[in-house]
């Protein structure tokens, strides 16, 4: 298989209900597409880098940008009860249309802004040597044993030493190979290698407008 040929695809729908016209939301002065294709381009393994939307004012950024896009996603890949999934299919049978069969793809998404480079890089190494998918995950750092639902506690672990082991899947980083994409059509397939983000605000997936106050504070931050 040839492990070079891998693309990178990021998914920005227009529809969002919690926070609206989220992908176009600006952290100091960029929007987390910006952000995004401006990351993307960073990672000398990918071959092209090919954005999705429904959006005129995102799909406009690709020209912008000088990266790839099949034109405006199709109406049906575009309700809120469509997957991250379709959209990518869509996007993989355009593409090797015109360039070639893949050898995998890296799900970029901009509603997670702040990425680490060595951890795509990671990422790369255990996917070219494995052929692993390979999956973003940050460490649980609070007892889940504590949480709770407006007034009733919720006991996850008997033994509360046991949650420092545990991890949890931050979409950060989706890596995978073209085969497992098509046999499991899924970004999170049954067995994956995970690489951990260090730095907390990594994990960070922005979906309300309390994350996007959160992460205009640690854009400022080493955290």
């Amino acid at each position: 298989m040839n492990k070079k040929h891998i693309i990178g695809i990021i998914l920005a729908r227009k529809g969002s209900k919690r926070l609206k016209n989220k992908n176009l939301k600006k952290i100091n002065g960029r929007s987390l597409c910006e952000m995004t294709i401006k990351f993307s381009k960073k990672l000398k393994f990918l071959k092209n880098i090919v954005l999705s939307t429904d959006d005129k004012k995102i799909l406009s950024l690709s020209r912008k940008n000088k990266i790839l896009s099949p034109g405006l996603r199709p109406k049906q890949l575009s309700k809120d009860t469509s997957s991250s999934e379709e959209a990518a299919f869509h996007v993989i049978k355009w593409y090797e249309k015109k360039f070639g069969k893949i050898s995998g793809l890296l799900l970029l998404q901009p509603t997670t802004p702040f990425r680490d480079i060595t951890n795509f890089k990671k990422a790369f190494s255990i996917f070219s040597k494995r052929n692993n998918t390979v999956i973003g995950a940050t460490k649980i750092y609070k007892n889940p044993s504590n949480f709770f639902i407006g007034e009733k506690k919720i006991k996850f672990f008997k033994n509360k030493k046991n949650y420092s082991s545990f991890y949890f899947i931050d979409g950060s980083l989706y890596l995978i190979s073209r085969k497992n994409f098509f046999k499991e059509k899924t970004f999170l397939p049954k067995k994956f290698t995970p690489v951990f983000n260090k730095k907390l605000k990594n994990s960070l997936d922005i979906d309300f407008q309390k994350d996007l106050k959160l992460a205009r504070i640690l854009s400022n931050e080493n955290l």
